[in-house]
């Protein structure tokens, strides 16, 4: 059987030694089929790629596919990558974080392609919920809205296309008291390396210490504090 195309996506390249005997360090590539184009972002956190890495993986995924703009087309006639697309070239550019709407956008597009507008439904929205994690699911479809109301206001499709959200997440009740805080730090700190059965004297956890007390004083998120694996040593 042929093999299945799983189109552009990201892939840490490890680190290799060079024709001229010199060591290269591992960077981000686009793979795309037999395609590989490097990002130049060097890999630091081979299971999670930083922002910049995602933003390129969106660029090389709107320069490849250029979308028709042809006016006053129904939904079915519409594939709901070309609104992504459209959407990534002419809105994304002018909003405040732009990086974070295309990589909004990727698994959007990883789903979404090859359907079209007519299968904006309740149902593939539900699909599309069931496949990612519920709460990221509802930020996610809110551009994917956004994306179809901007496509319908420039004229370039005459119908209308609702997409169904899921329900909001409850607030949270319930925060991490200070001793409890407290003590997750110091497990994490004082947390040695188990070996064959034995305990060593490398303190391996150390880094999750520092970004707990990083995340819990300033309330970033996950992504502000480890774009490039900082908080390692």
């Amino acid at each position: 059987m042929p093999q299945h195309h799983k189109g552009p996506r990201l892939w840490a390249q490890p680190a290799f030694e060079g024709t001229d005997g010199r060591k290269r360090e591992g960077v981000w590539v686009i793979r795309d089929g037999s395609a590989k184009r490097s990002t130049g972002i060097r890999v630091t956190n081979r299971r999670k790629a930083p922002p910049e890495a995602e933003q390129a993986l969106a660029n090389y995924i709107a320069e490849k596919y250029r979308p028709s703009r042809e006016r006053g087309r129904g939904a079915a006639s519409i594939p709901v990558a070309d609104v992504i697309n459209i959407y990534l070239t002419d809105k994304a550019p002018t909003q405040a974080r732009p990086e974070e709407v295309a990589q909004r956008a990727i698994p959007l597009l990883k789903f979404w392609t090859g359907k079209t507008l007519a299968d904006v439904n309740g149902r593939n929205c539900r699909a599309y919920v069931t496949w990612r994690a519920k709460k990221v699911a509802r930020r996610e479809l809110e551009d994917l809205r956004a994306a179809i109301k901007y496509h319908r206001a420039e004229g370039l499709c005459n119908e209308i296309v609702e997409v169904v959200l899921p329900e909001r997440s409850p607030p949270r009740e319930r925060w991490l008291t200070r001793s409890e805080a407290a003590r997750l730090i110091w497990a994490a700190w004082r947390y040695r390396e188990t070996q064959k059965g034995h305990m060593t004297g490398r303190y391996s956890r150390r880094h999750v210490a520092r970004f707990v007390l990083v995340a819990l004083y300033t309330g970033s998120r996950a992504g502000c504090l480890l774009p490039e694996g900082c908080w390692r040593g």
